[in-house]
């Protein structure tokens, strides 16, 4: 009833064991895939260490990798098995162009981004949709992980949406809160440098005007100096 649920809630969890008989399913790919989304980390030690498998083969029925399907269950173990084998942690999906990072944001695990950032992971790269992880994920610990880890909390879409609209469109309010924080804090920054630009531009002013009245001041002083040796001179 779990599995059930959790594939519910994330449409791209779908597949938990190998399907035999369908076309590459016996591919590198679809074995490591399938181990890391079973969370079977002694059969991915086997396949990557004994059998000589590449770490990142790509499953070419579902375009991820191991290290995706592990970032979509959101199992740690497998994740750091995978990095001890040296998995690319930039790779991308083959048909959404989602990175890691996106898969771990969309399913709401907030420590595997954090394990994904700490590798050098960019935190606001688009997918092929155009979106960042912030637009994509549902939860405040995630969007909270990114930010802190680097992530810009005001990006973007390619079509010009911001994480903080997208979360008011789709209800996640835990985002909304985290995100009007956010912005609230860069609008108070901004007010109070344009308090201190206001005050010293008002300096600026007052030493110019205090400068052009003693000018003024040594400018009438000649005058009536001239003035007066003209008038003695007559």
């Amino acid at each position: 009833m779990e599995e059930q649920h959790k594939d519910e809630r994330h449409p791209v969890a779908q597949r938990s064991k190998m399907i035999f008989g369908a076309k590459n399913a016996y591919t590198q790919g679809a074995e490591l895939t399938t181990a890391a989304f079973n969370g079977d980390v002694e059969r991915i030690n086997e396949l990557v260490t004994t059998r000589g498998f590449e770490v990142n083969a790509t499953d070419k029925r579902t375009g991820r990798n191991a290290l995706h399907e592990a970032c979509i269950t959101g199992n740690q173990f497998v994740v750091r098995c995978l990095f001890e084998h040296g998995c690319n942690v930039h790779t991308r999906t083959m048909l959404g162009r989602e990175s890691a990072l996106h898969l771990a944001a969309q399913c709401g695990h907030d420590l595997i981004c954090k394990m994904l950032l700490k590798r050098g992971i960019k935190p606001d790269r688009l997918n092929n949709q155009g979106l960042a992880p912030l637009h994509m994920t549902s939860e405040a610990a995630v969007c909270y992980v990114i930010i802190t880890h680097g992530g810009n909390p005001f990006v973007k879409s390619r079509d010009g949406v911001s994480a903080l609209t997208m979360a008011i469109n789709n209800k996640h309010v835990g985002v909304e809160e985290l995100l009007n924080e956010r912005l609230h804090g860069k609008m108070r920054k901004q007010s109070a440098i344009e308090l201190v630009r206001l005050a010293e531009r008002k300096e600026h002013y007052l030493r110019e005007q205090a400068k052009y009245k003693v000018e003024q001041k040594a400018i009438k002083k000649s005058e009536q100096l001239r003035s007066y040796l003209k008038f003695r001179w007559q």
